[in-house]
């Protein structure tokens, strides 16, 4: 299940560039992906989680912890927080359907 990344613009609350990544690990209050771009720690980041013939899932948080993982690849741990329905993350993920 594809999943596209976005940087929250610190001044503005925005969406900026997306990006591919792939996930390692999914709990209740944390996502672990692999992604050829590093982050700071303490950035946002807006994730759109593809499934299969469904509308783009939108997940937030903060990042925890990056590390570099292998083959080009580094492991971001990302602390989810809970989003509430119809706010400005959800827009962005119905944007980035891909039907």
């Amino acid at each position: 299940e594809p999943k596209l990344l976005t940087f929250l613009d610190h001044e503005h609350q925005r969406p900026g560039s997306i990006w591919p990544a792939r996930t390692a690990l999914l709990s209740r209050s944390n996502l672990v992906i692999l992604s050829r771009r590093m982050s700071f720690v303490g950035r946002w980041l807006l994730v759109a989680v593809h499934l299969i013939d469904d509308t783009p899932t939108p997940l937030m948080g903060r990042v925890t912890q990056c590390d570099y993982y292998a083959d080009s690849l580094y492991k971001i741990v990302i602390e989810l927080v809970r989003l509430s329905p119809g706010d400005a993350a959800h827009r962005w993920a119905q944007g980035r359907d891909r039907r």
